[in-house]
């Protein structure tokens, strides 16, 4: 996904004219504006919502999560841990250094014509992929290139998702009702099969979700909702030890 972003930001910074083009289209418009100085929880890009929230939703996500904690324990030591973790940081700033050009380099290449207005795209997340049409689509191979990618990115990240599911079913609502452990062939089924059945349910809610909204926007949203209280969990085990879990009753 890198390389594939990378040859569209090298190929439409030279069409636009340069990296001055670009900073001139978006300073012109005031586009290069960094987060409100407000610590207002409601406004989408203060202070507090960048900073604050930003790091609680990254610190859930590669922390605690399901997936991401399956990983950690497929590594020897806490060490190495430690520098999986530095290079995942490494890893996302990259990435979303990347997205942020994409952004401008898009915004320099339709300044003068809306794409959504005009209806050359029917959702404000088409823009991305006109421009890429737009800019790189007289290579032979490049727009594939670039698809290519991005799918393989979103391909690897939903197999983890589906991974790590099956893995709870099993743990969680399999073996703890059976009196004798399944053996390692009916294990392997009962994962393929649920990784078919959530995989299937998830191609079959592409329909509902494609008319919620932005899919980044509704799917942080509901990661926030579900992780939030996850979060507090792990904060409370970890730094208040004398929180038991045994339940009081009278």
């Amino acid at each position: 996904m890198i390389g594939a972003m990378a040859i569209v930001i090298i190929k439409g910074t030279i069409d636009l004219g340069g990296v001055g083009v670009v900073l001139d289209h978006n300073r012109q418009f005031d586009r290069l504006v960094g987060p409100e100085m407000t610590f207002d929880p409601t406004a989408r890009m203060g202070v507090f919502a960048v900073l604050i929230g930003g790091t609680l939703f990254k610190l859930q996500a590669d922390c605690i999560s399901q997936p991401i904690v399956q990983r950690y324990l497929t590594l020897p030591n806490s060490r190495a841990v430690l520098q999986a973790l530095i290079l995942a940081i490494i890893g996302f700033v990259l990435i979303i250094s990347l997205c942020i050009i994409m952004g401008l380099l898009a915004f320099a290449h339709f300044y003068h014509c809306d794409p959504y207005t005009t209806g050359l795209a029917r959702a404000k997340d088409q823009v991305i992929p006109l421009f890429v049409i737009r800019s790189v689509g007289n290579v032979p191979g490049l727009v594939g290139l670039f698809v290519a990618g991005i799918f393989s990115a979103a391909l690897s990240s939903l197999s983890t998702a589906l991974n790590s599911l099956s893995g709870v079913i099993l743990a969680d609502f399999v073996e703890p009702y059976r009196k004798k452990p399944l053996t390692e062939r009916q294990t392997a089924y009962l994962l393929r099969g649920v990784v078919v059945v959530f995989g299937t349910l998830s191609m079959a809610s592409v329909p509902i979700v494609q008319r919620l909204g932005l899919v980044m926007q509704l799917s942080t949203s509901v990661a926030a909702i579900a992780s939030g209280p996850l979060l507090g969990a792990f904060t409370i085990g970890m730094l208040m030890p004398f929180v038991k879990t045994q339940v009081w009753t009278q």
